[in-house]
């Protein structure tokens, strides 16, 4: 792909990079990562979002972080990717302390991101919590 005279857009690295989290393929996501930012798409709210995810499914979340942090303009659809990426890896607390900060700065949530909570609280290691 990377040889051909084809033209790599965030699309084609968002599709690449979810494939990586699919196949659990970390060298893979990295590559790929990699290939975002020598194209300069690394900031794409696109690819970004595709990143947060995929290094949340493989339980990479301070890298999903590192991305998150990185955005210059978040949008409701990177705001959800952390959450979820944080509520998936066991992480409800920060969860929850980033949709107050999202909240702070005025983004609304939608319904989506009461699902990214939803999921982050039902662990059943909660239980105990109340």
């Amino acid at each position: 792909m990377f040889t051909s005279k084809s033209i790599l857009d965030s699309f084609t690295f968002a599709c690449l990079v979810r494939r990586c989290a699919k196949k659990f393929d970390v060298c893979g996501l990295r590559c790929a990562h990699g290939g975002l930012l020598v194209f300069g798409l690394g900031v794409d709210s696109i690819c970004s979002s595709s990143l947060v995810s995929a290094y949340s499914k493989l339980g990479l979340v301070n890298k999903a972080r590192k991305v998150f942090d990185r955005v210059v303009d978040l949008d409701l659809p990177m705001w959800n990717s952390m959450i979820l990426g944080y509520g998936c890896c066991g992480f409800w607390n920060d969860g929850i302390r980033l949709f107050g900060a999202m909240r702070n700065i005025g983004e609304k949530p939608d319904g989506y991101t009461m699902v990214a909570l939803l999921l982050g609280l039902a662990d059943s290691s909660l239980l105990g919590v109340g």
